[in-house]
């Protein structure tokens, strides 16, 4: 109820925002902004001021603990900040960096422009303090606004302002700077400013933005292919709600699939049974993690005794004080940086937009003790790693593309034909930039039978602009 509340709270505030904004004359930014709401206004030729009104969740205490009627849920923290941007060097900004949120060239909090200067962020609880709060704000951003942005809105004027910006160690004033000389047709000194960005690393995100940039520059690529380019936004998994029945049911279905693999792969290898399972599991709708895979295979195997109900409940709460162990490590300390040697190589850098779907990297046999040392230096709870893996196309296999995964330096497997296919659009789209993709998010499962090891990898989200 509280966060259907808070949501119904954020959705108001940037509906309003955009009839008060539109009705002085502004329109929406291009581009996503997830905790708000951007506005653009022309302001001399090819440049806008801009505006950003954003609406950030309030204290998580206040969801736990007991409020008023008149505040029934987390209120929203609003404040404005305002600017002036070059739409084209916008544009070329988030192509070169594959991003597709809104980014001013220069931006400042509304309230260091007041006169006198203040802090300025409104509380939002309920419904009736929704309008009076953006009215507020729209108020001193038109007061605002067009005196900050209009001094500022020529080629020479925001390249000074950039400049002192990238002088202060703001990495993004580096890039936009090139791109905004683009922009106004300044190649060579658009070739210059690229160079000057020679200390940044070719992975960070200014590296890779600039090498963008400096193709385009070359003509090895075109703008519209960077655009097309950009992973898709990441969407929020829908939960279908959890019910006796389905529970049942999807059990059901689960047991039906074992079953019919063990009448058919009697006599079978492993892998055939895997295969097998896959199939029946394919057949009745549904979709099993790896590791969920070979725990039942494990139960088909010659010899397999069901482990007591007491040595069962052992180990699952030996798994459940272990991720609570991690859960509380990571919120009171540093976060542990992987060693040098499991770092990917620079061109492995496009970032893949995951979903909730996961497939199995098939292991190179001569893995193992690559895999031994990785899972070691990767923190594991409760045998479980969540690992680094990225993706290039597998020079043994050119008859059928496949893709080979790869930890590090070293390379650790392929995924089959059809995981491969889940990983075409991504790939195509890396291509474009001249990168591999990669996911921080893939799961090393070291086991006590064999296969010693389960890679699961999460897949693409699927790109709903296709």
């Amino acid at each position: 109820m509280r966060i259907t509340i808070v949501l119904v709270l954020f959705e108001g505030f940037v509906d309003l925002a955009g009839e008060l904004m539109v009705a002085r004359g502004w329109t929406a930014a291009p581009g996503r902004n997830h905790v708000g709401a951007s506005f653009v206004r022309p302001v001399g030729e090819g440049f806008v001021a801009t505006a950003e009104l954003e609406a950030g969740r309030g204290p998580i205490r206040s969801v736990l603990g007991r409020l008023p009627k008149d505040h029934p849920g987390p209120p929203l923290h609003a404040s404005a900040e305002v600017g002036v941007s070059c739409p084209e060097a916008d544009r070329l900004i988030r192509a070169a960096g594959g991003e597709s949120w809104f980014l001013p060239a220069v931006s400042v909090d509304v309230g260091e422009l007041l006169v006198p200067p203040r802090e300025v962020e409104l509380t939002v609880a309920t419904i009736g303090e929704l309008r009076p709060a953006v009215e507020s704000l729209v108020g001193m951003i038109e007061e605002v606004a067009l005196p900050f942005a209009t001094p500022r809105a020529s080629l020479g004027a925001l390249i000074e302002e950039l400049q002192r910006a990238a002088d202060d160690g703001t990495p993004a004033a580096s890039v936009y700077i090139p791109a905004l000389l683009i922009a106004f047709g300044r190649v060579g000194d658009a070739r210059e400013a690229l160079a000057r960005n020679g200390r940044f690393t070719e992975s960070s995100w200014v590296g890779r933005s600039c090498r963008q940039l400096a193709r385009l520059l070359n003509g090895e690529v075109t703008l519209e292919q960077l655009e097309a380019a950009i992973p898709p936004e990441r969407d929020r998994p829908q939960h279908e709600p959890v019910t006796v029945r389905g529970v049942l049911d999807r059990g059901r279905r689960q047991r039906a699939a074992l079953d019919a693999v063990r009448v058919a792969g009697v006599g079978a290898t492993r892998g055939e049974r895997r295969d097998l399972l896959q199939a029946e599991l394919e057949r009745r709708e549904l979709r099993e993690t790896p590791s969920w895979i070979e725990a039942k295979l494990d139960t088909l195997e010659p010899g397999y005794q069901q482990p007591s109900t007491i040595g069962a409940l052992s180990t699952l709460g030996k798994i459940a004080v272990g991720v609570v162990r991690a859960v509380k490590d990571a919120s009171q300390t540093e976060p542990h940086d992987d060693p040098a040697w499991l770092a990917r190589p620079a061109r492995a850098s496009y970032e893949i937009v995951t979903s909730r779907d996961r497939v199995a990297a098939h292991l190179d046999g001569d893995a193992r003790t690559w895999l031994d040392r990785v899972h070691a230096a990767a923190h594991p709870v409760a045998g479980v790693a969540t690992v680094n893996v990225w993706f290039d196309w597998d020079s043994e296999s050119p008859d059928q593309p496949q893709l080979a995964v790869s930890i590090g330096a070293n390379r650790v497997g392929v995924l089959d034909a059809q995981a491969t296919a889940d990983f075409a659009h991504t790939m195509a789209a890396a291509t474009v930039r001249g990168e591999l993709p990669y996911t921080s998010n893939a799961m090393l499962i070291r086991r006590t039978s064999d296969p010693h090891y389960v890679l699961e990898i999460p897949t693409p989200q699927d790109d709903q602009r296709s």
